[in-house]
């Protein structure tokens, strides 16, 4: 069985603000993600390439965000 270890690329930004998130590493490259419950920005952060996709569910899970 392959096990995925998702990362988010080291080059692109992950800024978390207010209730948003900022992903991209320029003004013509960025998105905002309006983001309430913090499971998005969670989620993104575990990302590290170190987490297999069912660690990073775990985790998620643990810290009591409503996940399925």
């Amino acid at each position: 069985m392959k096990f995925i270890y998702p990362k988010i690329r080291n080059h692109i930004l992950v800024v978390p603000f207010e209730n948003k998130i900022s992903i991209g590493n320029t003004l013509q490259s960025t998105i905002e993600v309006k983001e309430n419950s913090g499971v998005i920005r969670e989620i993104l952060f575990l990302c590290d390439g170190t987490r297999t996709t069912k660690e990073i569910f775990y985790i998620v899970f643990k810290k009591g965000f409503d996940i399925e």
